[in-house]
């Protein structure tokens, strides 16, 4: 982990709070490239990811944190307790939404806080030359962070934004955006589940490959869990057998039982706790691994993914 100082901490959108990061002792920073988060190790239980957010060759790390009324404690933490010269533990980048290195032109859909993994991979975009079209969604003009940023840098006909409040609650046209997109290009969205859902399907009604096809999830998706049944877990190294009740997660019974992997988001989201599957049928609710993989059944997220089958046999 990287101990950091908060150096600057501003307000850049409705409930959107920006703080610039910069190492305690001085050292340089890992570099990092275009999708890329760190997280946040806000107190000895919450561990956050954001994305970073600010230009690639600076030497602070900067990231933009949506104030969630539905906070388990990350959200407020950032906005409430975090001040300017407070310390804190943050890992090296990772990235699990990269940019694609070819030339191929890049369609980028954004909704509210999910613009912040997409302004580094516009400014890659435009330093290389490559041709970017940027599709902005908010609620109203003080909720799209950045947006002064991306009209000052973005040609005109390049950035469409479109606030929903002025357009009487209606969401974007998405299907209308895909008329204009060219099956050479490469479509990245970040925003809402529903949001990205409708992104990938146009882009698969075109046919798009999915290769081409690149999600950021900040948010996990909504599962009818009134048929959750109970189910065992066996552990490959040891044997060990473990009921998970219906109301209980894969993760808190092996947290229950002593057995702890690492852990992050909690949502399905981040692919932190992905851990190996050897036998069984899982019910996959993550966002993190892609269809194929999932229905490979070689490995589940076991903070929210359940098992079909009786027993599931984890490599662990």
């Amino acid at each position: 982990m990287i101990t950091v100082v908060v150096k600057a901490k501003t307000m850049v959108a409705e409930n959107v709070c920006h703080l610039v990061l910069e190492p305690m002792d001085g050292s340089t920073l890992p570099r990092w490239e275009p999708g890329a988060h760190i997280q946040l190790q806000l107190t000895p239980d919450i561990n956050r990811s954001y994305s970073l957010c600010g230009a690639l060759n600076a030497s602070h790390y900067e990231i933009a944190v949506l104030r969630d009324p539905m906070s388990r404690g990350g959200s407020s933490f950032v906005h409430d307790k975090l001040n300017l010269n407070s310390e804190l533990q943050i890992s090296e980048p990772k990235n699990l939404f990269p940019l694609n290195s070819q030339i191929n032109p890049c369609v980028f859909f954004a909704a509210g806080i999910g613009i912040t993994p997409i302004i580094p991979m516009i400014e890659r975009c435009m330093n290389e030359g490559r041709s970017t079209v940027l599709y902005y969604c908010a609620r109203t003009p003080s909720e799209a962070a950045f947006l002064h940023q991306l009209q000052v840098t973005m040609p005109t006909d390049a950035l469409h934004v479109h606030f929903t409040q002025e357009h009487e609650g209606k969401r974007l046209d998405i299907p209308t955006c895909f008329k204009h997109i060219t099956h050479e290009s490469h479509v990245y969205v970040c925003g809402p589940s529903r949001f990205i859902d409708d992104v990938m399907a146009n882009g698969k009604r075109i046919g798009l490959p999915e290769p081409q096809l690149h999600t950021e999830y900040f948010a996990a998706m909504h599962h009818e869990t009134s048929a959750d049944h109970e189910f065992e877990v066996q552990l490959v190294s040891s044997g060990a057998i473990y009921t998970v009740s219906q109301d209980e997660s894969i993760l808190s019974t092996l947290e229950d039982n002593d057995i702890f992997i690492p852990v992050s988001c909690e949502e399905g989201i981040c692919g932190t706790c992905v851990i190996g599957l050897v036998e069984g049928e899982a019910d996959h609710r993550d966002v993190y691994l892609s269809d194929e993989e999932k229905a490979s059944m070689k490995h589940i997220t076991p903070c929210c993914s359940r098992a079909r089958s009786k027993r599931l046999v984890l490599d662990i």
